[in-house]
């Protein structure tokens, strides 16, 4: 789609078309994709599928720090197809089973004190309210 300017030299006729040109052209939407970790998952979905969730869990994902679940039959496994590519999804239905998962794998089975501990839980609040407003709101606009 380049224009010919007869009033441009080579050189500005060349910057010209550079510029006009869509640079996007070469994007490639469907790149070759590097799906090979997908393979684990597929193994990990298999073995969760064939001899259930405690069993995968434990030898694959946490083998140092096995677990037990108050409901393994509620957890199952995925490869969801997003717009980033092909990712694995592990669904947990009991919330504790969830934590004592997402504890293992992150914290290394260690219960972060800040979490466990119920007034942290409005931390933002509590940072929001004595960070940013006096306890006498009053005394700030006194003049001496």
């Amino acid at each position: 789609m380049a224009q010919d300017f007869p009033s441009l030299n080579t050189n500005d006729q060349r910057i010209f078309d550079n510029y006009c040109k869509n640079h996007f052209i070469s994007y490639n939407n469907n790149p070759a994709e590097d799906d090979s970790f997908l393979d684990f998952w597929l193994n990990f979905i298999s073995t969760l599928t064939k001899n259930g969730a405690e069993q995968a869990i434990n030898t694959m994902l946490v083998p140092k720090m096995p677990l037990s679940f108050n409901n393994a039959d509620g957890i199952s496994a995925e490869i969801y197809d997003s717009v980033a590519g092909k990712i694995p999804v592990i669904k947990i239905k009991d919330t504790a089973d969830f934590e004592n998962l997402v504890t293992n794998l992150i914290h290394k089975g260690k219960s972060p004190q800040i979490l466990a501990q119920p007034e942290h839980h409005s931390y933002s609040e509590q940072l929001h309210a004595s960070s940013f407003f006096p306890k006498n709101p009053t005394a700030m606009c006194r003049q001496k």
